[in-house]
């Protein structure tokens, strides 16, 4: 039989729209480091994954935008080998449009409250870059839900032929993507890899914050290798940003400036506990 993944919660089985939220969690891991310069998914899946643990209506929104536009590329393959008329699009473009309004409002109001401590949280990590801000990079120009799902219908009629010709959605927030700059630069292009670590650290403190604020309770931290390719003085900073969050953390070595209780762990179990 083909392998499924199954959610639980004290040992009952879940739906999946249950059970994302239930445990809050931000992690680190070293193939998040291409961030800044992977493919523009792996930055729209930064956004969603935070907002989906806060707000059940926006993984509703998120699903369903995936279905449609799956079921819209369907169609548009369908029109290219003439087996459907380009009209029968127009009740799947009116849902894209309108689910789509829902995902780019909530990304735009994230980055938002992200953009407002970023400075902040940049230089308590040791970073003094000037002016930094997440920049989101989208089609439409509009602000709220209903000026957004109007322009996203007309680009979607605008680019339809375009759309059936390659067999594919073009247009909507499953394409958008965005960027960090400082100065006016992308930090993809002129930062080291410590940097570009930093700054990412920088984004999931935030994160943690978000949540914290938002749900009245701590997330869980997961850091995987946080400390390479960081100095003393990055590590010493990254420290004091664990407060009071239950972090899990794995790494060969653990820097002296550790404080409060800290449970080392090896492949043998338990090794020491330290207050």
């Amino acid at each position: 039989p083909r392998k499924q993944k199954a959610f639980f919660i004290n040992d009952v089985r879940t739906p999946f729209k249950r059970f994302i939220g239930h445990l809050p969690t931000i992690s680190f891991f070293p193939e998040d480091l291409d961030l800044f310069t992977g493919s523009p998914s792996r930055r729209r899946h930064f956004l969603d994954t935070l907002l989906m643990q806060l707000s059940s209506e926006f993984l509703h929104s998120a699903r369903e935008y995936e279905r449609i536009v799956k079921q819209r590329n369907t169609l548009l393959r369908r029109i290219k080998d003439q087996e459907a008329k380009p009209h029968d699009l127009a009740p799947w473009d009116a849902q894209v449009a309108a689910f789509g309004a829902d995902m780019t409002v909530a990304r735009l109001d994230l980055i938002d409250r992200l953009n407002a401590t970023l400075p902040e949280e940049l230089l308590s990590l040791g970073e003094t870059w000037a002016t930094p801000t997440i920049n989101y990079q989208r089609k439409t120009t509009a602000m709220n839900k209903e000026d957004i799902s109007a322009h996203l219908l007309e680009l979607l009629t605008h680019f339809r032929e375009r759309d059936i010709i390659v067999g594919s959605t073009t247009i909507g927030p499953h394409r958008d993507d965005w960027e960090l700059l400082a100065d006016g630069r992308s930090i993809a292009t002129f930062a080291s890899r410590g940097q570009q670590r930093t700054a990412l650290l920088a984004l999931l403190f935030e994160e943690v914050r978000y949540l914290a604020s938002t749900l009245k309770e701590q997330p869980i931290v997961l850091l995987d290798d946080v400390f390479s390719e960081l100095d003393d003085r990055h590590q010493s900073l990254l420290l004091k940003h664990l407060g009071e969050t239950q972090v899990f953390l794995t790494t060969t070595h653990l820097p002296e400036a550790t404080t409060g209780a800290v449970f080392r762990f090896t492949g043998k179990g338990l090794v020491s506990r330290e207050a």
